[in-house]
Order: C-alpha cells, then structure tokens, then sequence
C-alpha cells in the first residue's frame, strides 16, 4: 500500500515529459545579385516580397536556408527585418574572390539557438562560378527547447549539366560530406539534414544524383510526391512536365526520421525562378 501510494505521488508532483517539437525546414533560392542582372532583375522589389510574404505565413518555418543572396546588404536587410521571427542567424558574410566579388550567397535562419558554426568554400569549381563566386557548404547545430539538437548544412551546388558540371558537382558534395564530418565528428547523436539547390534532378542528370546519393550512405532524400504543390519541379518551367526539374533537396544524412519534405507555391515567379522546398519532421524521431 506505502509503494502504491508512494507511485502516485510521484506521478502526481512528475511533470510529464515535454513533447518534442516538430522541426519544419525551408531551403529556397532567392537571387539576389549586388547588379540586377537577366532574370534576376528587381531584386529589392524581390526580397521586399519574400520578407513580406513570409511573415504573412500562418505556419512559418522554424529554420530558413537560403541560397543566391549575393549581395551581403540583402542579407543584413532580410536578417534585420525577420530578426523577431528569427533571432538566429549564421550569414557568409566573406569577401568574394579577389576582394570584389560574390561569397557563397549561403544564409541560415533560425527559431532557436545555433552553435558550432561552419562555414567551407568548396576548392572545386568550373567556368564563371570558378572565377567570380565562392560556392560553398554553411551550418550549425540547432538546439530547440525541448527537443534534440540536430545539424543543418546548406549548399549550393555547381550550376549547368555537361559532364564536366556533373563531374564539379559530385566533387563539391564530396567537399560537404567531409566538412560534415569534422563537424560532427565523435558524436553520436544528432540528426543532419543537407538542403539547398544542388544543380541535380532526376529529370537534368539522373546518374550524377545517384552517384551523390552513394557519397552520403544511408542518405534519404526526403521527397513526398504527394504532397507537392507543383508538377515536381522547383525550377524552369514549374508546371511544364516537359522541362520540369526538381534540382532544390532536403537530405538526411544519418537515417530515415519521421516526416517529408515537397514543393510549396509560397514564393512564385515574382519572388524567384525557383519555388521553395518545405519540409516537416518530427523531432521525436531525431536521433
């Protein structure tokens, strides 16, 4: 009788364990070029838009990857105007190649705390991207309040599919796969997810992708089918079966969780040439 009563004070005065919050991620490309140039033209108008529009979500997402933000002053403009939603950031905010011109465009938004930042400009690169931009992996370590702390890492693959790109591509992810490493190196807890535009689909060039998939084992692509908004392209066409291309990914990297990730119609062609990529996941299931 003293156990049994004993057992249901305890139960009594025990809070029970907070739930795990659910871990909703968004990587999308928003071009933003420090001269408006081609199809990326009217970028102020274009991030005035993706600002507001986001803030207008009812569901908005917890971390925020983005990807082409060139100009380091669209960077600090869209950190300063997201801050209350986003009070973590982690922005390369480097010096372009010789001083003058474009860093990685990588930017990491974030609801909760982030910690051991990383940040690495990939060596391999080809063509105009070899001589005026730094492409590159960014992350961190992502702690939200009652639930487990997991890495994000965001790219921004070699652009364009002749064998030679394929071939620039595949030694990128193999440059992220080993930054990834080091950062995580000797834990044995925390679920990694690699997002962005990774310039691969399996529309453009299928092989490369597969050979990306075996760089990273036990890799999933969390795609859902589904539930996508579009005709399964975040890229070129949009709802044109015949060029459509899905080239924007969210990967785990260290086993399958709970959840999916597919194309969402947030932002359309006045904000971007891509759509975003929206993925929900269940941090219970994170390792």
């Amino acid at each position: 009788m003293r156990t049994l009563l004993t057992l249901l004070l305890l139960a009594v005065a025990t809070p029970a364990a907070a739930k795990a919050p659910k871990v909703t991620l968004m990587t999308f490309n928003l071009p933003a070029f420090p001269a408006d140039v081609g199809k990326k033209k009217n970028k102020d108008k274009r991030v005035k838009r993706f600002v507001k529009r986001l803030k207008a979500l009812d569901h908005k997402p917890d971390v925020v990857a983005l990807q082409e933000v060139w100009d380091d002053s669209d960077k600090r403009e869209i950190r300063q105007k997201l801050k209350d939603i986003y009070p973590h950031a982690h922005l390369d905010t480097s010096a372009g190649k010789h001083g003058l011109l474009l860093n990685s465009g990588l930017m990491l938004l974030s609801r909760w705390p982030l910690s051991d930042t990383r940040l690495r400009h990939y060596k391999a690169n080809k063509g105009l991207e070899k001589k005026a931009a730094k492409k590159g992996v960014l992350g961190a370590r992502i702690s939200p309040p009652g639930g487990k702390p997991f890495w994000v890492f965001a790219t921004h693959l070699q652009a364009q599919s002749k064998d030679r790109h394929n071939r620039t591509k595949l030694k990128q992810l193999g440059e992220a796969r080993d930054a990834i490493r080091a950062a995580t190196a000797g834990m044995t807890r925390g679920t990694v997810f690699l997002v962005g535009d990774f310039n691969l689909s399996v529309e453009k060039n299928n092989a490369t992708l597969q050979a990306a998939y075996a760089l990273f084992p036990g890799v999933v692509d969390t795609y859902d089918a589904a539930r996508t908004e579009a005709t399964g392209s975040t890229w070129a066409g949009l709802d044109d079966p015949g060029k459509r291309q899905r080239i924007d990914h969210i990967w785990v990297l260290n086993g399958a969780v709970s959840g999916a990730s597919w194309i969402v119609r947030t932002f359309d062609k006045d904000v971007s040439d891509h759509l975003a990529y929206w993925g929900e996941f269940d941090g219970g299931s994170f390792r």
